[in-house]
C-alpha cells in the first residue's frame, strides 16, 4: 500500500513539471525586439529616433535568428555558423545606434544576462547569444 501511494506521488510531481515546461512560449520578434528596448532603457536613456533604428535591428535580427533555427534543423554546424554571423551583423548595427558609453553600457547589460534570470524572464543561451522566452499563465 505504501508503495502504490509513494509511486503515485512521484507520478503525480513528474506530470505536474511536464505540465508547466509545455507552458513557455518564445516571444515573437516584435515582442522579443520590444523587451529589449525596454530593457535597455532602464539601463541607459535612449532618443526616440535610437529607439526606432532599434527595433528595426532587434526585429530584423530576431526575425532571421528564427528562418536560421528552422532551416537549421539538419547541420547544426552551419546553424551555428548563421546565427554567429546573425549575431556580430546585430552587434555592429546596435554599436552604429548607440553613443560608446550606451554601448558600454549595453555590453555590460548582455553580460549580466548570461549568467542570471533578466527581469524575472528566463533566457536561453547559445554560445554567445541570449534569448528571452516567456511563460504564459
Amino acid at each position: 500500500m505504501k508503495k502504490i501511494v509513494f509511486l503515485s506521488c512521484i507520478f503525480f510531481i513528474v506530470s505536474l513539471s511536464l505540465q508547466a515546461q509545455k507552458n513557455v512560449k518564445r516571444m515573437s520578434a516584435p515582442e522579443r525586439a520590444n523587451w529589449m528596448i525596454e530593457k535597455m532603457q532602464k539601463n541607459m536613456t535612449l532618443t526616440e529616433q535610437q529607439q526606432r533604428e532599434l527595433r528595426s535591428v532587434f526585429e530584423t535580427s530576431y526575425t532571421k535568428m528564427h528562418s536560421i533555427r528552422q532551416n537549421g534543423q539538419q547541420d547544426r554546424a552551419a546553424m551555428r555558423e548563421a546565427m554567429g554571423k546573425n549575431y556580430e551583423d546585430m552587434q555592429a548595427a546596435v554599436q552604429k545606434v548607440l553613443t560608446p558609453e550606451q554601448y558600454k553600457q549595453y555590453l555590460t547589460m548582455q553580460e549580466q544576462c548570461r549568467h542570471q534570470k533578466c527581469d524575472g524572464v528566463k533566457t536561453v543561451s547559445y554560445t554567445h547569444l541570449t534569448l528571452p522566452t516567456k511563460r504564459i499563465v
